[in-house]
């Protein structure tokens, strides 16, 4: 993409006119409204939820319930655990693989426009810049792939403070 200067703009007005259309998509006014309608109508939604069970289930029902999630929370630790490992050690992983494979092959052409001879300043300028941005990407995609433990231990951190932490002040 090219961008013109205002002197390349003032030249380019005496020979030819400006045909430049720029196209804005229109703004989405409604999404501010229908996050703040969701803020209030999932909570709301929750206590109906809650009062619903309350009253289909009984006051015996509940504590029945009460007992299923005692007898149910390890196991089902255990299993968010085995989870966040394999997210971390097999699937991440692999993500990241197709994603540097992606960046390699696009610095590897990014590299044979460069060599050549015949590019103008204009296009030798850009692909530079992309070359450079796709190094940074390289870079990024590097420091991700040999350190899937902080993104374990973040899951862990989240985990036992959003799920475990809960259960235990009860």
């Amino acid at each position: 993409m090219h961008t013109i200067t205002e002197a390349e703009n003032s030249s380019n007005n005496a020979t030819q006119q400006d045909n430049t259309v720029i196209l804005q998509p229109p703004k989405r006014r409604w999404r501010w409204l229908k996050r703040g309608v969701m803020a209030i109508a999932i909570p709301l939604g929750l206590l109906l939820l809650s009062m619903v069970m309350l009253g289909l289930l009984g006051n015996d029902g509940i504590r029945k319930m009460g007992s299923f999630v005692d007898t149910i929370w390890l196991p089902a630790s255990i299993a968010r655990l085995a989870f966040y490992t394999l997210l971390a050690f097999v699937f991440i992983p692999i993500i990241l693989r197709k994603a540097r494979d992606k960046n390699a092959s696009t610095l590897n052409v990014l590299n044979l426009e460069l060599s050549r001879d015949d590019l103008e300043e204009e296009e030798r300028a850009y692909i530079s810049e992309l070359h450079s941005k796709c190094a940074a990407q390289e870079r990024i995609y590097q420091f991700l792939f040999t350190h899937r433990g902080v993104f374990l231990a973040s899951l862990i951190v989240f985990d036992i403070i959003t799920l475990q932490l809960p259960y235990f002040l009860k």
